[in-house]
Parts: structure tokens; sequence; C-alpha cells
């Protein structure tokens, strides 16, 4: 904190930096047609603000449906899932959760 601090009085503040960075990759990705990432990965804070009207879930039939809502909470008016239900099935790390029917796909549904 102290070293900050002196930083900050010696006229280094990378904070403006960062902040202007941030900023025009902010700029970047609203311009952008297409974004990819994972459907966790869609609730970046990169992300925060954008909204994604078509959504294309890839492996879906593996993908849970709790994590597949994920993106489609972004303002989905489009979807389109992509995958094999004779291939991998969901994955859940958690025994309860599983249990508790938490290991389906939107897929499957």
């Amino acid at each position: 904190l102290e070293a900050r601090r002196r930083e900050k009085a010696a006229g280094g503040d990378d904070g403006a930096q960062n902040a202007a960075a941030w900023e025009a990759q902010q700029a970047r990705l609203r311009k952008a047609h297409v974004l990819c990432a994972t459907c966790v990965g869609s609730r970046a804070a990169v992300l925060r603000g954008l909204r994604f009207t078509h959504v294309l879930v890839d492996e879906a039939a593996h993908a849970t449906e709790l994590a597949a809502l994920v993106g489609l909470a972004r303002g989905c008016r489009r979807l389109v899932l992509v995958g094999d239900d004779r291939q991998l099935p969901a994955s859940v790390a958690s025994r309860d959760a599983a249990r508790d029917g938490l290991g389906a796909s939107l897929f499957e549904r």
C-alpha cells in the first residue's frame, strides 16, 4: 500500500491506464458481431452489459442445463443447440448435484 502511495505521488498511476485499456476493450467488444465464450465464461466481467440476442451452444449435450442458461440470461432471442446426445453426457462433478437432477443438459430436456 505504501509503495502504491509513493508511486501515485511520483506521478505514476496505473489506474488511469487500466481504465483506458478497459474502455478500449469494451468498445471493441460492443462493435463485435460475433463473440465466442464458454457457457460459464459468458458471465465474465469483461462481457458485463453486453446482450447476446443469438446464442449457439456447441457440445450442448455435454453442458449442464444450468451452465447453458448463463449465456441465455443475457437477452437470448434465438438459440441453437449443437451436440450429439449419444456421445458424452453432461458433466457434473458433485454427486449431490447429480442426485438432485442438476446433471441434465438443456439439449437433453
